[in-house]
């Protein structure tokens, strides 16, 4: 697992990383924030949790 975020009834979710040298030796990397729910093991997204409605809202409110 990667940095702890939070835990929320039973979703845990945790900031993941990955980096490395690809192709022609240019290097990448991503940052993406993932979350488990802790009674199954599985991973879920937003869109299982809550709306698109309500995650929009949330974005463009977020300064």
């Amino acid at each position: 697992m990667g940095t702890d975020l939070s835990l929320v009834g039973n979703y845990y979710s945790y900031e993941a990383g990955e980096g490395g040298i690809i192709g022609c030796g240019v290097p990448g990397n991503s940052l993406s924030v993932r979350t488990v729910d802790v009674c199954s093991g599985k991973e879920v997204s937003l869109t299982q949790i809550f709306t698109e409605k309500s995650i929009l809202k949330a974005m463009k409110s977020d300064q």
